[in-house]
């Protein structure tokens, strides 16, 4: 008898917040920092012309939330998003009191001047002065644990680079980064090229507490400008067959 009391009372609360607005949930449930412009319709099936979280901001975003999650403790959605021209689809679902994000069917292309200043930063640190080209994303299952890949079957696609060095400017092709699920605490992702003038293969990894792990090899292939290979020689190590290898390793805040 508990046990249909308690499922009524849920299904009660679900037809309470049925129109419950969105403008209202953002500012009640959003974490700090995060704030919502041009907010419409209500928690369930809503829409914003913009969100943003510190200094990045999201364009146009869409969600479709199922009503379903109070009775088995978990949200789940459909979302659309934008930041500039580039455009994120995702299923998406989190029990309630848990810190795994889970993102399912994710499709979206990300052009590089829409990407968080915090990374441009750190590519302009790595002597990378000025990157063009698109970023494909298809996932059937992406995994989040506290904002952390966690896990992940699907792929990154990095298509037709432009990228400036002290060296000069050169068009540097196509690559593919290709997860295949967690494997002994780890996600690694399988790095090689797809097209361009540089041979690359190499593997990053995923380790908890925000940790990462990467070891690339970029060799020069016949005809390759010669700025791209002065630029390899001079940033990476010697490898084998004269290719420059590069690595790291460290945790993110």
């Amino acid at each position: 008898m508990r046990r249909y009391l308690l499922i009524g009372l849920a299904v009660y609360v679900v037809y309470l917040l049925a129109g419950f607005p969105a403008q209202v949930a953002l500012h009640w449930f959003a974490p700090e920092g995060v704030k919502g412009y041009g907010v419409e319709g209500s928690i369930w099936n809503g829409r914003a012309q913009a969100i943003s979280a510190g200094p990045t901001v999201i364009g146009e975003t869409s969600w479709r939330l199922s009503r379903t999650w109070l009775l088995a403790g978990k949200m789940s959605a459909d979302i659309k998003a934008s930041i500039g021209r580039s455009r994120v689809n995702t299923g998406a679902s989190r029990f309630v009191f848990g810190s795994h994000l889970k993102l399912r069917s994710l499709q979206g292309i990300v052009y590089a001047d829409d990407l968080p200043p915090a990374l441009l930063a750190g590519l302009r640190n790595q002597g990378i002065t000025g990157l063009e080209g698109r970023i494909g994303l298809s996932f059937q299952e992406l995994v989040l644990a506290d904002g952390w890949p966690s896990d992940a079957r699907g792929s990154v696609d990095l298509v037709e680079l432009d990228v400036a060095t002290p060296f000069g400017a050169e068009q540097i092709g196509s690559y593919e980064v290709l997860f295949d699920g967690r494997s002994d605490g780890e996600l690694n992702g399988q790095l090689a090229d797809t097209d361009g003038p540089i041979a690359l293969q190499g593997q990053v990894t995923f380790l908890p507490e925000r940790g990462y792990r990467y070891r690339v090899v970029a060799t020069p292939k016949p005809g390759a400008p010669q700025s791209i290979v002065q630029a390899l020689s001079a940033t990476g190590k010697p490898a084998p067959g004269g290719g420059a290898e590069f690595s790291d390793q460290g945790t993110l805040p």
